[in-house]
């Protein structure tokens, strides 16, 4: 697998407003935090400047939205992390299911390195959660998964069920919007 390209949206002065919707653990409104874009490529896929301006957000909705619109696209699979530009305690364990429901065998791993800007800088994971698009195969239909941080497995678990229920409402408002708009 190639390496993902990663693309923050932090810059010194600009720390986006209303990237959270609400609903998730009330600490996390605290922190400074942004949202970076990340692409899984696959074969005959390449990474252009134009790919990273079509998926760019600043909020989770737009992300949302961006995933949603894109169960019909076979050129990339992009991710939505969100993390902490500032002093917190980081999560030390993950929690990896599909949206729609928490598998009984939910990937559950310990905090590691993640890659960072440019492919062979590596830093300790800082994640609060991350909303991707992924498939078992190319040509699949992608499905949106969700990996959520907490202070153990438990912790990580409860704090998925928090950010997969608000994701699901986020979605399904999504939706709706998207009929309404084509009704137009």
């Amino acid at each position: 697998m190639i390496n993902p390209a990663v693309i923050s949206t932090a810059d010194e002065d600009h720390i986006p407003s209303g990237l959270l919707p609400s609903g998730l653990p009330k600490a996390w409104y605290s922190y400074i935090i942004d949202i970076e874009l990340s692409m899984r490529l696959e074969e005959n896929t390449c990474v252009y400047r134009e790919l990273y301006e079509a998926y760019e957000v600043r909020s989770m909705k737009d992300a949302m939205k961006k995933l949603v619109a894109l169960r019909a696209r076979f050129d990339c699979l992009p991710s939505y992390r969100i993390y902490s530009l500032g002093d917190f305690n980081p999560p030390l364990v993950y929690v990896t299911s599909p949206l729609s429901r928490l598998e009984k065998d939910a990937l559950v791993v310990e905090r590691g390195m993640i890659t960072g800007t440019y492919p062979w800088s590596k830093g300790l994971d800082d994640t609060l959660f991350c909303l991707f698009a992924d498939r078992k195969w190319p040509g699949d239909e992608s499905r949106l998964r969700l990996r959520v941080g907490g202070s153990s497995p438990d912790d990580a678990i409860e704090k998925w069920l928090l950010v997969a229920r608000v994701l699901r409402l986020l979605k399904a408002e999504v939706r709706s919007e998207m009929k309404s708009s084509q009704r137009l």
